[in-house]
């Protein structure tokens, strides 16, 4: 007899089980490519890079605008304050009237002389010098006055010690006197009633009315 082939049956079993079965649910799956998704996940990377970039520079870009547009703001705001304000700081005084230095009250305790009128463009001051001829500090008030006729809230405040003189005003606003059709330059007659407080003895006190001509 002739040479025969022989199988060996635990590798033809094995080779078998090796091949896919078509009837086999769920079927196998196929295996995984690594390389498509390392490829995949640098391309999302890349984009990210790029856009990510690009954002953080139009970012950075606005804000450094926004940023010169405040500083710029910023500048122009201080610079029209500090204008208003020395505008405010330049004011008209009316000293060369007759009645300038004139005692316009005077007592055994008080003294009160008219020391003419200073304006700007919010307010006008009628000056006064307040001597205190008694041996208590006083304090003299008034909030309101009478120019030519017309009432107008106005502030007067001023602590004098015993036996001391004192500068002072008579402050009021220039729309006040604008209202009433009156002006810092037409002006003509004061009158005001003033409360005198004796050492800060707000129930130790006495009420003088002040008539006087401001030209």
């Amino acid at each position: 007899m002739g040479d025969r082939e022989y199988i060996d049956i635990n590798s033809f079993s094995q080779n078998q089980n090796q091949r896919q079965n078509p009837y086999q649910y769920p079927p196998p799956k196929p295996p995984k490519k690594k390389s498509s998704c390392i490829l995949t996940f640098a391309i999302i990377l890349i984009v990210v890079l790029v856009v990510g970039g690009g954002a953080f520079y139009c970012t950075t870009k606005t804000l450094s605008n926004v940023a010169r547009q405040i500083t710029e703001n910023s500048f122009d705001n201080t610079t029209e304050i500090n204008r208003n304000a020395a505008s405010n700081t330049n004011e008209a005084s009316f000293d060369n009237s007759s009645e300038i230095n004139r005692v316009i009250y005077n007592s055994e305790d008080l003294k009160i002389s008219y020391k003419g009128m200073t304006h700007n463009s919010l307010s006008t001051k009628i000056k006064l010098m307040i001597e205190n001829k008694t041996s208590k500090k006083l304090l003299i008030s008034s909030t309101s006055i009478v120019i030519d006729g017309y009432s107008i809230d106005a502030v007067l405040w001023a602590n004098v010690a015993a036996g001391t003189k004192s500068a002072t005003n008579i402050d009021l606003l220039n729309s006040y006197l604008k209202d009433n059709g009156l002006s810092f330059k037409t002006i003509n007659h004061a009158e005001t009633e003033v409360t005198i407080y004796y050492d800060d003895d707000f129930l130790n006190s006495t009420e003088k009315t002040i008539s006087f001509s401001l030209r």
